[in-house]
């Protein structure tokens, strides 16, 4: 997931080079943002599906 996540980043900073730095970082953030947050949900249903894997182990 955090190389996904850093190879997301990586071209995100790639296509705002050479543009107003300000607007940039600001982009840049948002895009750090929400690419996090959708790693987060990834990982929260990872961890649904081992519960589950986990509970019908237990219930065998």
């Amino acid at each position: 997931m955090g190389k996904e996540l850093r190879d997301r980043f990586a071209y995100l900073d790639q296509s705002f080079t050479g543009k107003n730095a300000l607007w940039a970082a600001v982009v840049k953030l948002i895009g750090l943002t929400a690419m996090c947050a959708k790693g987060v949900i990834d990982l929260e249903k990872e961890v649904i599906e081992l519960k589950r894997e986990v509970r019908s182990r237990r219930a065998t």
